[in-house]
């Protein structure tokens, strides 16, 4: 039994050190300086994490795509045309200088096309047409009062 209880011992010292994990380094190196930046600050103390971003030149990388050779902006590029004109306007102004979102709403003499429905030829109202009648009495009223002016509205609640 002891000689069983001394191979378990020694067999869990062996495996121990098999297993172990090797010794870290340590954080701080010898001269005090932080060895996690030693990976991230180059030996001229410039940013190694920014070597990606920033060019040779110190122009920023990532602007690179952004900014054409002569300084414009390409993102631009879809938006202004070589005149300076803004693209997105060309499907809204026409080449007279007139709006085209408004060539539906306003006619050729300068009148407002979504009124042409509204307003008559003689100026009158059309959308009042149905409630004026011809000598200026109000038609929406001939249901309510009769001939002689008397309310029907009434001789309906009084009988």
């Amino acid at each position: 039994m002891k000689r069983q209880t001394l191979l378990s011992i020694a067999f869990s010292v062996f495996a121990v050190n098999a297993f172990a994990a090797t010794a870290t380094q340590p954080v701080v190196a010898e001269g005090g300086a932080d060895r996690l930046i030693e990976r991230r600050v180059a030996e001229g103390g410039s940013d190694r994490l920014i070597e990606k971003r920033v060019a040779e030149g110190g122009s920023d990388r990532l602007l690179e795509r952004r900014v054409a050779a002569d300084g414009s902006d390409k993102l631009m590029q879809n938006r202004v045309a070589a005149d300076g004109s803004d693209k997105l306007q060309q499907n809204r102004v026409a080449a007279d200088g007139s709006d085209k979102l408004q060539q539906n709403r306003v006619a050729a003499d300068g009148s407002d096309k979504l009124q042409q429905n509204r307003v008559a030829a003689d100026g009158s109202d059309k959308l009042q047409q149905n409630r004026v009648a011809a000598d200026g009495s109000d038609k929406l009223m001939q249901n309510r009062v009769a001939e002689g002016g008397s309310d029907r509205l009434i001789k309906y609640r009084a009988a």
